[in-house]
C-alpha cells in the first residue's frame, strides 16, 4: 500500500455550481437540465428531467462549464434533499441547473474514488453540520463544501483499484434491486388479474376510508436532524421511489421531539402526499417500511401512514394503491394538477 495524505475537497476537484436557467424556458423540448429534484441517489435519470432549448434562449452564452456527461456526479446544495449525490448513467449530454454542484477532479485524482468518498456517511454529516443557518431553507455553498477533509492515496492507480472494488459491489446491489423489481412487477400482474380484470359482478364497491385510517407525519425543523446512526430513523418524502417502493438512500435521523402518533414500524405502509415535480410520478405512491432500520421509526409530514382497521392485508392494500384505477383517482384529486 502506498502513501496516503489528507486533502481538502477543493484541493483535488473543481466544484461548479449550476447555471441559473429561467423557469419560463423549461419544457419538453431541448437539452436535459438537471435540477435538485432529479438527484435520486445513487443515480440521475434523464428520462424524467425537464429540458431547455439552449440554441433558442442561450445562444449568446458560453455554457460549456455547466455541461455534464456519463459518469459525472452531482450534489444537491439546498432544500430537503441537501447533500444527496447522484451519478449520471445516461450516455447523453445535459446541463446543471442552479443549486446543483458538479465535481470535476483535477489531474492525478480518480473521479470514482472522490465520488465514493462523498457517498460516505461522514460527508453527509459534514453537509448537515455546515448548512447556512441564515437561509429560509437548508443551503450550503461550494466554498463550504470545499473545506471537507479526507484521506486519499497519492497513487492514482491505487485510488482506481479501491473505487473499482466499490463499483463492483454497487453493480451487485443494482442487480438485486432489478431482480426485486421483476418480482414486484409479477406480483402486480397477478393482483390486477385476480382483483381487477376478473372481478365478479356481485363484488361490492366500497370507500377506502371504511377500512383504513390515515395518519399524517411529523412536521419537523432542520435543527432536529442528526448524523446517521444518531437519533431515530425518520422516513420522509425521499424514502419513496417514483412509481412506488421504498428508497433506502433517502433515510434521515432525528433527535427532536415527536409524539406516539408519529411512530412507524416494520411493514407499515406509507404514502406520499407531496409532489417534487409536475409529472405526478411521486404523489400518492406507496412504500412498505423495511426491517433494515429496526422495529421503530418515525415519519415526516410529507407522508401518510395507513392503518388498516379490518379485513385488508398490507400486501393487498399496497398493490391496490399502485393499481391504475386508484392512480387515476389520486391524480384527479391532486391540488394544482
Amino acid at each position: 500500500m502506498g502513501e496516503w495524505v489528507n486533502k481538502k475537497l477543493s484541493q483535488i476537484t473543481e466544484i461548479v455550481g449550476g447555471y441559473a436557467f429561467k423557469g419560463k424556458h423549461f419544457g419538453d423540448a431541448g437539452v436535459p437540465v438537471v435540477k435538485i429534484k432529479d438527484i435520486n441517489p445513487p443515480f440521475i435519470n434523464l428520462k424524467t428531467v425537464m429540458r431547455v432549448d439552449i440554441d433558442a434562449h442561450y445562444a449568446s452564452k458560453n455554457l460549456d462549464r455547466y455541461k455534464i456527461k456519463k459518469g459525472d456526479y452531482l450534489l444537491a446544495m439546498t432544500g430537503a434533499t441537501i447533500g444527496k449525490l447522484g451519478v449520471l448513467t445516461d450516455d447523453a449530454i445535459a446541463y446543471v441547473n442552479q443549486r446543483v454542484a458538479l465535481f470535476r477532479p483535477k489531474n492525478g485524482f480518480s473521479k470514482q474514488y472522490v465520488y465514493y468518498v462523498m457517498a460516505q456517511p461522514n460527508f453527509q454529516d459534514f453537509i448537515l453540520n455546515n448548512v447556512d443557518s441564515e437561509s429560509a431553507q437548508a443551503n450550503i455553498s461550494a466554498g463550504s463544501i470545499g473545506v471537507f477533509d479526507f484521506a486519499i492515496p497519492t497513487d492514482e492507480d491505487e485510488q482506481k483499484a479501491i473505487a473499482g472494488v466499490l463499483s463492483s459491489l454497487d453493480d451487485k446491489i443494482d442487480l438485486l434491486h432489478r431482480q426485486n423489481k421483476t418480482l414486484e412487477a409479477l406480483a402486480e400482474t397477478l393482483f390486477r388479474q385476480w382483483f381487477i380484470d376478473e372481478v365478479e359482478d356481485d363484488w361490492e364497491t366500497v370507500r377506502l376510508e371504511e377500512y383504513v385510517i390515515v395518519h399524517r407525519g411529523l412536521s419537523y425543523k432542520g435543527a432536529g436532524l442528526a448524523s446517521e446512526g444518531n437519533g431515530i430513523p425518520m422516513h420522509n418524502l425521499n424514502s419513496v421511489l417514483e412509481g412506488g417502493e421504498y428508497k433506502y438512500s433517502g433515510i434521515k435521523f432525528y433527535i427532536g421531539k415527536y409524539k406516539d402518533r408519529h411512530k412507524i414500524s416494520e411493514g407499515d405502509i406509507i404514502v406520499t402526499n407531496t409532489e417534487q415535480g409536475h409529472d405526478l410520478l411521486l404523489i400518492g405512491y406507496p412504500a412498505r417500511i423495511p426491517k433494515y432500520y429496526g422495529t421503530t421509526g418515525i415519519f415526516s409530514q410529507h407522508l401518510y401512514k395507513l392503518e388498516i382497521k379490518e379485513l385488508l392485508s398490507n400486501e393487498f392494500l399496497y398493490f391496490l394503491l399502485k393499481s391504475h384505477g386508484v392512480r387515476q383517482q389520486i391524480t384527479g384529486a391532486t391540488i394544482g394538477n
